[in-house]
């Protein structure tokens, strides 16, 4: 029973061998076939010579230019309206709001110091030359009052009333 097994596997076993060889026969002849189609496309492949065009850009750069200089001579011909104006602006068009903070914010404001100071300059020139002008007629005028008071303390009842009615009159 044993030899019949071995032989049963040993057939079994070719058989295998035998289809396992027809298969790598066919597979040979298909790596084959496909070696043979790349070695054709390789050769086809170097065969083909791939030629770029010539490009001119020239034609295109002169169609071009072409086409530029007809725009500029159109613009060119159209006619402009050209407006002069004559005139005199106290306050700018752009910008008017900078214009405004820079003349009544800062401006105004210095102006007005300005005033002011030549104002306190001119009442305090006022003031020294009138109180030059005050001193200079006290110093003139106090021996007079010295005198005067030195009289009028020093006389009679008599002369103090005629000096009096003389006082009264220069008063009025």
């Amino acid at each position: 029973m044993e030899a019949e097994i071995i032989q049963t596997v040993l057939t079994e076993v070719m058989e295998d061998l035998q289809e396992l060889k027809q298969q790598n026969a066919k597979l040979v002849a298909v790596v084959s076939d496909l070696n043979n189609k790349v070695d054709d496309f390789e050769l086809k492949l170097s065969n083909i010579k791939v030629s770029a065009p010539v490009t001119d850009p020239e034609p295109m750069t002169r169609a071009v230019n072409e086409g530029v200089l007809r725009l500029a001579s159109i613009i060119e011909k159209q006619p402009k309206s050209i407006t002069r104006q004559h005139r005199i602006l106290l306050f700018p068009e752009d910008g008017a709001r900078e214009y405004y903070h820079l003349v009544f914010g800062r401006l105004l404001f210095w102006m007005m110091i300005f005033l002011i100071a030549t104002y306190l300059f001119s009442l305090g020139k006022q003031f020294i030359d009138r109180n030059a002008v005050l001193r200079y007629k006290e110093l003139e005028s106090t021996p007079y009052r010295k005198a005067w008071n030195y009289l009028y303390n020093n006389s009679k009842k008599t002369v103090k009333l005629k000096m009096d009615s003389v006082w009264k009159n220069l008063l009025q």
